[in-house]
């Protein structure tokens, strides 16, 4: 019912809308305003019936509104549940498709439901027939994509089946019952789809040949996982049911792994099966290489060949177990069982069976075995023919040796000795034939299991199962499988060569490695018995060895010498450091406690004047690791050792520096009284680079220069060669004092800077001056003068004290070149410097008086050679005896004066007194 709204108190609040104030009119009569009303009334009722209609369209609009949103919603959901890319049903295929139709189609039909549970009747009624149309369409797509993929479903399964079946093929590819059984089944599915798909005669036949092509495709490359031979052997045997394109694809994928087994097998057969008289072990003798080819004749032609005829397939190791239709574990060329075969390889160090090794083995064991039986050498018995006795005793170990007689033996190994030397096998694996001219020419005994090589090309050898492969594959593809192979083969010959280099290097560094560190248990027989060795380096070994013996037997004698404070060495030879060094390490190595060799070691330092190599590279090491801890421990030693020879560690290559900073160790600790760490950190300091540029602007200063001038002078010098109280050596005329002054400068300036300061500066100078010059008898102006790098600072005295022998062999060197002379003078040039700083006998100029009396120098550099430790032990002892003689004289006439003297006492004593008595005679007793 319409509702009239009441008036209200405030009437000028309500405004009339203008189309309802157009017609009223303000003075109408009584009558005319009765009439008004009524026709008023009736303008209110149809008033009313206007917004009664008016109602209605509102709602009419709401309901569509309410009904269109609806609409909309169901399409939304119905797109999704159709066209959802991963739940739409318009996206799923065969079984899923066709089994999801009824969900498909409730969820459709229930889309409605959620939707009219919030409407009203007439709002329901809009909506359905709005969506009524669009449900019939959604419901028709579905039905249409049920039906075609009922039918791809159908087809599927006969698709799926025929590949289940062909992949089943694919696992058996060996088991051709089987696999044709799979196939066959494949194929009846493939008819199955054909006739659904209506496909016609022709149709069918290409798709029933192009099933069989793939699955003989798939089985090929399945075998080729393991053996790619085998699949090119399995594909040329199934040529007819391969596609021309199939084929050409299967061809190029077996390809690389095919290149790689042929080159394997190659690579494999012709190190394997070497031409007789050739050998894969280089340096071995031409007797051992003559022996092996005797043996391997009646063994076996082939490397991998076991025992029954089966062959190993790597050389990794021994295999190790009986071999089909074998007997025993003898394997490879020489038919070695693993018993013998260990034993070889544990004595040679050998890490693998390999055709090399086997050689090695087999030359080794025949060298070892005899022997033990006749304790002769073998390859001397060789030499002197004696061939019988080599048959028989090698017999037991190579049967193969009984199946010949003695003169047979005889026979082939004279022809094998006669041949030229043999060739390593991998040299003929290079290019497919034997290299170089065959040691023996006599035919390989026929053994089980060898088989007969066909006719190959040019290059490369393979066994027979794969040349038969290669016959059968296309020429071209063929020509590159074998290009690829003598490429690989060559590769693989230079590689084996490298490790049989690599292997003979490192027996044989081995060995001089044994020599050298003096290894008693290693003898001259066990250097011939070595197999792995090249026989061409042995002659060195053995001469190192014999070295080695005759230096133990020199060092012994030297330690006699040293226990009895006798040992005399040059200290600036070669020869005389490594005769020292001997001696040390002969005391290292009987003296253990560190005490005792520290005692031993002062010992050996003041009566060699020279410090042990491995002593001296110790401090050196510790010197320049620049840790205070180390540095301390090598200057303090240093320190330590030259108060057992001041000038020791000079004399060595290299040792002046050492030297320099024991000197200024000394002067801080000794001289300033400065703590050991803040001594050692100074020392240290002098490498910084910071402080080498400080010490460069100091050395510039005008008071640094001034200092130098006023210290380097013939006054400071004079009291470094005192020879008394109040005299000192003469610095020589004004001309040779000017020059040492000046080089006392330059020493002077380089210590201070080295040193960092005046005082230890000053110190290291003094040390460095007194190590170049002295007093010498060999001066041309005498003894009392100084002379730059006298010959007595740097050779040693005879062991008197002595230097005389280098006047002799000086008057003998002028003798030998017919020089009349008078006096003979040294003196020291740049060589002569050169020299002791590498740590050698230095060579010195020579000057002498001629027949005319005029100076003139010698034609050559001189340098002695000091005398040996039994010359200085001769001179030693006849100084001895000498002083022995001296002493006993002494003795005798000190004697004789005391007894004149006990018998003018006497006399006197009787003068006293009876002035008579001492006429008388003596009473008798």
């Amino acid at each position: 019912m319409v509702k009239v709204p009441l008036y209200q108190e405030n009437q000028d609040r309500v405004a009339l809308r203008p189309e309802y104030t157009e017609t009223l009119v303000g003075g109408a009569t009584a009558d005319a305003f009765g009439s008004a009303i009524g026709k008023g009334l009736q303008s209110v009722a149809s008033g009313m019936d206007v917004a009664a209609e008016a109602v209605q369209r509102v709602q009419q609009m709401r309901d569509e509104a309410v009904v269109s949103d609806g609409a909309n919603q169901w399409l939304q959901a119905k797109d999704k549940l159709l066209y959802d890319p991963d739940t739409g049903y318009a996206n799923t295929q065969g079984r899923q498709a066709v089994e999801g139709f009824d969900a498909y189609q409730k969820s459709v039909q229930g889309l409605k439901r959620d939707i009219v549970a919030k409407m009203s009747p007439a709002q329901t009624g809009l909506f359905n027939k709005q969506v009524a149309a669009y449900e019939t369409d959604a419901l028709r797509s579905g039905m249409i994509k049920k039906a075609d993929e009922t039918k791809k479903w159908l087809l599927q399964e006969h698709t799926a089946a025929a590949e289940n079946y062909s992949r089943q093929a694919i696992q058996t590819p060996d088991d051709e019952t089987r696999w044709n059984g799979f196939v066959g089944r494949g194929l009846q599915e493939l008819d199955a789809r054909g006739a659904k798909e209506g496909w016609g005669e022709q149709r069918t036949q290409l798709e029933r040949a192009t099933y069989i092509s793939n699955v003989r495709l798939q089985s090929a490359l399945r075998i080729a996982e393991n053996d790619p031979i085998r699949a090119a052997k399995y594909a040329t045997d199934h040529v007819a049911d391969i596609t021309p394109q199939d084929h050409m694809i299967l061809l190029d994928r077996l390809k690389p792994d095919l290149k790689k087994a042929a080159s394997a097998d190659a690579a494999h057969f012709n190190a394997s099966n070497p031409a007789p008289g050739q050998f894969a072990a280089t340096g071995l003798s031409h007797d051992q290489y003559a022996l092996l080819s005797v043996i391997s004749d009646t063994e076996s032609p082939s490397y991998d060949l076991m025992n029954g005829g089966q062959r190993i397939t790597d050389y990794a190791a021994h295999p190790g177990f009986i071999g089909a239709d074998g007997t025993t574990t003898a394997t490879g060329r020489y038919q070695m069982v693993k018993g013998t075969w260990d034993m070889a390889a544990k004595a040679l160090g050998l890490t693998d069976f390999s055709p090399a090794s086997q050689d090695r083995a087999a030359a080794w064991v025949a060298q070892a075995s005899y022997r033990t039986k006749t304790g002769r050498d073998l390859m001397r018995d060789i030499q002197d023919g004696n061939y019988t006795e080599i048959r028989h005793e090698l017999e037991t170990t190579w049967e193969g040796l009984k199946k010949i007689s003695d003169e047979e033996f005889a026979r082939r190994m004279g022809a094998a000795r006669s041949a030229p030397l043999a060739v390593s096998a991998a040299a003929g694996a290079a290019s497919g034939l034997p290299s170089g001219s065959p040691v023996a020419t006599a035919a390989p005994a026929t053994t089980p299991g060898s088989e007969a090589v066909p006719p190959q090309p040019a290059g490369p050898r393979f066994s027979p199962a794969v040349e038969s492969v290669l016959k059968s594959l296309p020429p071209a593809y063929a020509d590159e499988i074998r290009e690829s192979a003598a490429d690989a083969a060559r590769t693989a010959a230079a590689a084996q060569t490298v490790r049989d280099r690599a292997a003979q290097t490192a027996q044989a560094e081995a060995t001089r490695l044994r020599i050298a560190n003096g290894d008693t248990t290693l003898t001259a027989r066990d250097i011939h018995a070595d197999t792995v060795i090249d026989h061409a380096e042995k002659p060195d070994l053995l001469a190192m060895l014999d070295e080695k013996r005759r230096e133990a037997l020199a060092t012994n004698l030297r330690l006699q010498a040293f226990a009895a404070e006798k040992l005399v060495i040059d200290a600036y030879s070669e020869e005389g450091r490594k005769a020292n060094d001997n001696v040390w390490s002969a005391i290292v190595a009987a003296v253990v406690e560190p005490e005792k060799q520290d005692q031993e070691l002062l010992k050996l330092i003041s009566q060699t004047g020279a410090v042990p190599t491995p002593v001296f590279a110790d401090l050196r090491r510790n010197l320049t690791r620049g840790d205070p801890a180390s540095v301390q421990k090598a200057l303090e030693r240093a320190n330590w050792i030259s108060s057992a020879d001041h000038g020791a560690l000079a004399r060595m290559p290299g040792g002046t520096e050492l030297a320099d900073a024991a000197v200024l160790y000394e002067y801080y600790r000794s001289d300033i009284d400065m703590e050991p760490g803040l001594a050692v950190q100074r020392i240290i300091d002098l490498k910084d680079p910071e402080k080498v540029r400080q010490r460069k602007a100091m050395m510039d200063t005008p008071w640094m220069k001034g200092t130098i001038d006023y210290l380097a002078t013939e006054e400071l010098i004079k009291p470094l060669y005192r020879k008394g109280i109040v005299s000192w050596t003469s610095l020589g005329n004004e001309k040779q004092a000017a020059a040492i002054i000046s080089d006392y400068k330059q020493i002077l300036t380089e210590s201070i800077f080295d040193a960092g300061d005046v005082g230890p500066g000053l110190t290291l100078a003094n040390e460095r001056l007194q190590r170049l010059y002295g007093v010498s008898e060999f001066s041309a102006d005498g003894k009392d003068v100084l002379m730059h790098l006298p010959p007595e600072k740097f050779y040693p005295d005879d062991g008197t004290g002595s230097h005389d022998y280098i006047w002799k062999q000086l008057n003998e060197e002028f003798a030998r070149d017919g020089i009349k002379h008078g006096k003979i003078f040294l003196y020291a040039d740049r060589d002569t410097e050169i020299d002791i700083a590498a740590g050698k006998r230095p060579h010195y100029q020579v000057q002498f008086v001629n027949e005319k009396g005029e100076l003139e120098h010698y034609r050559k550099p001189f340098f002695a050679n000091p005398p040996t430790a039994d010359e200085i032990k001769a001179a030693g002892d006849a100084a001895l005896d000498k002083k022995i003689a001296e002493g006993e004289a002494e003795n005798r006439k000190e004697e004789q004066e005391r007894l004149q003297d006990k018998l003018f006492s006497r006399i006197l004593m009787h003068t006293i007194t009876d002035p008579l008595t001492w006429l008388l005679p003596n009473p008798a007793p």
